[in-house]
């Protein structure tokens, strides 16, 4: 049962020529098919007797089921590794089903899953690298191009894409990412979620997810990357739960109240909160962040007070000086409308960040 060399895919299949059965591994998380072979769905008579006898897992040794469905019976035995999953044994010879042999039948299993945990952060931590020198321009084109194609990327086809999950689950994410073999590196900023694949893989990668994503247009040349990232957020900014994949190119009509373009964002934000920015650049002041932060806790004094670690008496000035360099009031709703616009305008133009004071 040697695995040297052998992907998980390639060991299973040599291992059911060895042992003369059909093997089968099922992540738990994943409800309607197996992990091995790709793709296969569950059958509905095992989903109901798995449902009715669960499996339970140990890190230390395998524990064992057997299921009894309409025409066959099957053998479930977990696999000892950091990520559960089940092997299902059909077709099996009975001398071939003792204890000790199927110990040592998962135990290969699980070195291999292992390894394929390993390979998850790895690609992850390279991946995550990779996108900064792309960001900072570190990297020429050509190194760039040599890079990418060790995840099977290319300028031409693939695109940036942002989320914003309720939290990150980084290494569970790209583990279904590798398993589903979708190209792609996942990079976190912040509250977002950066990911670069194959806009081919987009509804597969949503799937995984399950959150709204905002795509750019194809990078096409990596000179455009930081481009691209405006692009994906002005996309995210007009998603919704009916329409989960929102593309930059067809955001038209979308959200009428908020910027159609690029240019368009960068000028709504300019002519609003201009003002803003030049005094925070000249006094070294955080006014600009002072607002977003006021607004993202719906003006609430003590709330903000408490994010910006501030006294609620130096808040007020603040916002009293915001009021003043932009003629708008914050007890006066339209002009409380107009801010957030112009806010939420400057963070698809990629000019509001949250970070903190």
């Amino acid at each position: 049962m040697a695995i040297q060399g052998l992907s998980l895919d390639q060991l299973i299949g040599r291992l059911e020529k060895d042992i003369h059965a059909e093997l089968m591994l099922l992540d738990p998380q994943e409800k309607s098919s197996f992990w091995y072979p790709k793709n296969m769905p569950l059958p509905s008579s095992l989903l109901n007797a798995i449902s009715q006898q669960p499996i339970e897992f140990s890190v230390h040794s395998p524990i064992l089921r057997r299921y009894v469905l309409e025409n066959e019976k099957l053998i479930a035995i977990s696999v000892p590794s950091r990520k559960e999953s089940i092997l299902f044994i059909r077709g099996a010879e009975e001398h071939l089903l003792d204890y000790s042999f199927l110990n040592q039948l998962v135990a290969v299993i699980g070195i291999a899953i292992e390894h394929f945990y390993v390979e998850v952060e790895r690609t992850l931590r390279i991946g995550a690298q990779l996108l900064d020198d792309m960001f900072e321009q570190r990297l020429s084109h050509y190194e760039i191009a040599q890079k990418l194609k060790q995840f099977n990327l290319n300028s031409d086809s693939a695109c940036l894409a942002i989320t914003q999950p309720d939290k990150h689950q980084l290494t569970e994410w790209n583990w279904q990412f590798l398993r589903h073999k979708i190209p792609a590196i996942l990079r976190p900023k912040g509250k977002d979620l950066l990911i670069l694949l194959h806009s081919d893989d987009l509804y597969t990668a949503q799937n995984i997810l399950k959150t709204k994503l905002g795509v750019s247009n194809k990078i096409t040349d990596y000179g455009r990357l930081n481009e691209a990232l405006r692009e994906a957020y002005l996309a995210l900014n007009h998603s919704s739960k009916k329409s989960p994949i929102t593309h930059y190119a067809q955001i038209t009509n979308r959200v009428p109240w908020l910027p159609s373009n690029l240019d368009e964002a960068k000028q709504t934000f300019q002519h609003l909160l201009g003002t803003v920015v030049e005094y925070d650049e000249l006094q070294g002041t955080n006014l600009l962040h002072t607002l977003n932060i006021f607004l993202q806790n719906n003006r609430s004094w003590v709330n903000t007070a408490k994010s910006l670690h501030i006294h609620k008496t130096t808040l007020i000035y603040r916002v009293q000086k915001i009021e003043s360099l932009t003629d708008r009031s914050i007890s006066n709703t339209e002009d409380v409308a107009i801010l957030w616009l112009a806010i939420k305008a400057g963070e698809i133009a990629g000019l509001v960040h949250n970070k903190t004071p």
